[in-house]
């Protein structure tokens, strides 16, 4: 049996929030998570790991562990999290939401990856969590709060920060550093090597990310200013 998600039901939204901050965390190690599609548009495909393969994505489904999120032709999406970090997919993107747990300290373990297209990351970063990211053969580790754009197709890799700092890791080379304003370019071709540039290059979407960040910016930091609370808070203000 399938769930509708309604995403004209601000009751219901109400409800799943006020939960997530009234009741204690009195679990053990789990996947109980916060997060949501916070945004789409056009054709927004989930998959919510109940082997039924992707459905429509509706307005504030949950993301769960062992999910998936497709933007098809169409379609763009932001997934938000606990903390008020988000991903934005672009059009023709995949990404696998591989692990998505909770330990019993509070420790929030998020690792993902990004099989093909264009998406944007705007984190908080706590120094007990963990967020990685896949992308063809290396592994992205948040070092700090970022914003960055990963572009991922059959020809390569492209990793741009906006601010923040990421490391690679890989099993060609060492450890690598993104910092901010820098622009890291993988080649599928020539895997054991790679490109670092002092320079970020505008992309398509940019001026979408722009505005989704610059909207949550706004109404996350009035209701935060107000009740210490960030999560879903910017739709919530608006």
């Amino acid at each position: 049996m399938r769930i509708t998600y309604s995403g004209k039901s601000s009751l219901s939204f109400w409800i799943f929030l006020s939960l997530f901050f009234v009741l204690p965390p009195t679990w053990a190690d789990s996947h109980v998570r916060i997060v949501r599609v916070s945004s789409l548009e056009g054709d927004v495909q989930v998959d919510r790991a109940d082997g039924q393969g992707f459905d429509k994505g509706i307005l504030n489904m949950p993301i769960v562990h062992g999910g998936r999120v497709w933007t098809r032709n169409d379609g763009r999406a932001e997934i938000e999290f606990e903390d008020a970090s988000t991903i934005r997919l672009a059009p023709n993107a995949i990404i696998n939401f591989d692990d998505l747990s909770l330990s019993s300290s509070g420790e929030r373990i998020t690792k993902l990856t990004l099989q093909d297209g264009t998406a944007y990351f705007d984190l908080r970063r706590r120094e007990q969590d963990v967020f990685e990211i896949a992308v063809g053969h290396q592994t992205f580790e948040l070092l700090h709060s970022s914003h960055f754009r990963i572009q991922s197709d059959v020809d390569g890799i492209n990793i741009a920060v906006f601010k923040g700092d990421l490391r690679m890791t890989s099993a060609t080379f060492a450890q690598v550093e993104v910092r901010k304003g820098e622009t890291l370019t993988l080649d599928n071709s020539d895997p054991a090597r790679y490109f670092l540039a002092k320079n970020v290059d505008v992309a398509p979407y940019d001026d979408w990310d722009k505005e989704r960040r610059d909207y949550r910016d706004r109404y996350v930091g009035q209701a935060e200013a107000v009740s210490g609370i960030n999560y879903g808070v910017a739709d919530l203000s608006y």
